[in-house]
């Protein structure tokens, strides 16, 4: 992951790209969009089972506790980080899965 870049933006190349390796650089902006926002939300989705596959009973209770109460997407992010081992490497993995599942390759 580039340092330079945030998280959100990260994700955000990361699905561009998965669309162009897709084949979907010919549909309609609008259509474009659309397929980002499905994407966005099924990526989300999965990074959030992986947080809560990768927390202890303890600490996914403070987790959802810091979800309900409105933290930061800062907030989340450093949770995860101290909380869940090798958290780049567990996101990395998780999103070259979601990868190979949305363009049908074998693993």
């Amino acid at each position: 992951m580039n340092p330079s870049l945030t998280s959100a933006q990260y994700v955000e190349d990361f699905l561009q790209a998965l669309l162009t390796e897709a084949g979907m650089d010919t549909v309609s902006a609008e259509v474009k969009e659309q397929m980002l926002t499905d994407l966005r939300a099924r990526l989300q989705d999965r990074l959030f089972g992986t947080i809560v596959m990768n927390l202890s009973d303890g600490k996914l209770t403070e987790f959802r506790e810091l979800v309900d109460n409105g933290g930061s997407q800062d907030e989340l992010e450093k949770f995860v980080d101290a909380n869940v081992p090798n958290s780049a490497e567990v996101f990395a993995q998780a999103m070259m899965t979601f990868r190979s599942d949305y363009l049908g390759l074998q693993e």
